[in-house]
């Protein structure tokens, strides 16, 4: 998919979008200029800082299983890229 002329990574941090912890992720994204747009557009806490989540807690488990899931903030962003994305097309074929 990277061969595409429209398509790219795109990094983020999930704290940026009101998480527990920074959480750096890469998503791989078409139309990535716009996708990368609505997603920045979402991020609540731009210059959040959060503690670490690394190594384990005291009783044995993984200190990121708290940060499994994404955040409510960046789960908006990726629906409204997805929403966004589909009425473009719609627009653009109608």
């Amino acid at each position: 998919m990277l061969q595409h002329e429209h398509c790219q990574f795109y990094g983020l941090m999930q704290g940026h979008h009101d998480g527990i912890a920074i959480k750096p992720t890469r998503l791989l994204l078409c139309n990535g200029d716009y996708a990368s747009n609505v997603l920045a557009a979402h991020q609540t806490i731009p210059n959040k800082v959060c503690p670490p989540l690394a190594g384990k807690r005291a009783d044995g488990t993984w200190a990121t299983v708290a940060a499994k899931e994404y955040p409510s903030d960046f789960c908006k962003g990726l629906a409204a890229c997805l929403l966004l994305g589909a009425a473009a097309k719609q627009a653009f074929f109608a």
